[in-house]
């Protein structure tokens, strides 16, 4: 057989030089399985799902397992996956791969089947954790993400490249989780570790998968100073990611921190700015094909258009990313759009629908710990009970979304008056005072 493959899967099953006249019976249709999906010379037809693109490496995943052939589950799962658009060219590994493209709850699947088929093998499956746990972040189950980073930090030697990469994923959580107080001191620690790292390694591959994990780091960095209103240093360190993923070509990353200008400009009601910002957000997205990110974006130019009182256009892209959401089993995603429309139902005086969702919403957040979202959410019900003129329910839930904004440690004065200017409650206020002519 010539070495003229097309796929990195063939040049994959020729670089193994498996013998299937040596393979152990027991073993020998797992391995004919996994021949026959590498080998394959037919491409995915022109409509196949991301999912089915890549169908040939994960059921080769599950026959290796059931072989219990570790090293070459290792091979598998660092196989690149090309991604070419008319804009660019870039591959990625087969998990970070199915989680671009929305599908953590394969990966999921995928690394619950490696930990289980080798877990009393002594095999260190390290790794393996740390990919499960990046697919439960993005489908909204960060507190058990952020239990296994922390049990892998435990388990590791604080030299380690496991070490370093569970701790800053374990500081990302937690702020994404809203615990600023044990996240801020933990990305501190995680940024040093990483730039004394990259000071010595001399792998490239480390090194680039390290300076990409630093550009995470800095851009929660600049997400905490967003949500603690420090909107000016927020969008200078947003600026300074951008330089060096631009700068590095990591065009699929340039994405979350534009996407973040264009929220800081629409917190600071600057509403036409951040819906160019966005639009610009997205057409990057559509250029590298990143569906979970144009979810997202939908998300967040619903909220502008929403600011901007066009709320037709609002309730199409608020429906849309909940749609979206709810394709990718991403429950953090899905409450966010539950509150959002929220606010939009309070402005089109549907009340009783604006309430419902801050609750669904609220319920979510309160059991995950995400006490600032909570508290946004209790916010939001009472301006729904003010418009309503249910004014004891309003100062009663006033006052506890307030105390949940003191435990999170982000309240202060101009977070209330940008949430009732945010909520249109002194125009509302001044238009019941209005006196009649005479």
């Amino acid at each position: 057989m010539g070495n003229n493959f097309k796929e990195p899967g063939q040049l994959l099953w020729a670089e193994w030089g498996i013998n299937l006249d040596e393979v152990p019976f027991e073993q020998l249709d797992h391995y004919i399985a996994v021949e026959n999906y590498l080998m394959d010379d037919d491409d995915p037809p022109s409509d196949a799902t991301d999912l089915e693109n890549v169908e040939r490496y994960t059921k080769s995943l599950h026959h290796l397992c059931k072989s219990k052939d570790w090293n070459r589950v290792q091979s598998i799962l660092t196989v690149p996956i090309s991604i070419n658009t008319t804009a660019v060219s870039f591959a990625l590994p087969l998990c970070d791969y199915l989680i671009f493209k929305g599908i953590s709850p394969k990966v999921l699947e995928l690394t619950n089947e490696i930990i289980n088929s080798f877990q009393d093998t002594g095999t260190d499956l390290r790794s393996i954790r740390i990919l499960k746990a990046k697919a439960l972040g993005k489908t909204g189950n960060l507190p058990e993400a952020s239990r296994i980073y922390e049990e892998l930090c435990l388990n590791s030697s604080q030299n380690s490249e496991i070490y370093i990469e569970a701790k800053a994923h374990l500081a990302i959580s937690q702020v994404q989780r809203e615990l600023y107080q044990e996240g801020i001191p933990n990305l501190k620690c995680s940024l040093r570790l990483i730039e004394s790292f990259l000071e010595s390694a001399n792998n490239l591959g480390s090194k680039a998968k390290f300076l990409e994990l630093k550009t995470d780091i800095l851009s929660n960095f600049a997400y905490c100073k967003m949500n603690l209103g420090k909107f000016k240093e927020a969008r200078i360190q947003y600026s300074q990611v951008l330089q060096i993923l631009e700068e590095q070509g990591m065009f699929h990353k340039i994405i979350n921190p534009l996407v973040h200008q264009g929220i800081i400009e629409r917190k600071e009601f600057r509403i036409n700015k951040s819906i160019a910002t966005l639009e610009k957000a997205r057409a990057k997205a559509i250029e590298v094909e990143d569906k979970p990110a144009l979810v997202w974006i939908e998300h967040h130019l619903s909220w502008a258009f929403r600011m901007n009182k066009n709320y037709k256009q609002a309730e199409v892209f608020g429906k849309k990313s909940l749609d979206g959401y709810k394709n990718m089993e991403d429950q953090r995603g899905i409450t966010d759009s539950y509150e959002l429309l929220g606010f939009i139902f309070i402005d089109k005086g549907e009340n009783h629908k604006a309430v419902k969702n801050f609750k669904g919403a609220f319920n979510w957040r309160k059991e995950n710990g995400k006490m600032q979202g909570a508290a946004s959410c209790i916010m939001g019900l009472a301006i729904s009970y003010w418009r309503q003129r249910q004014f004891f329910k309003f100062i009663k839930t006033l006052f506890e979304g307030l105390n949940l904004y003191r435990k999170a440690g982000v309240l202060n004065w101009s977070r209330i008056y940008r949430l009732f200017k945010f909520t249109r409650v002194f125009p509302h206020l001044l238009l019941r005072n209005k006196k009649k002519p005479i």
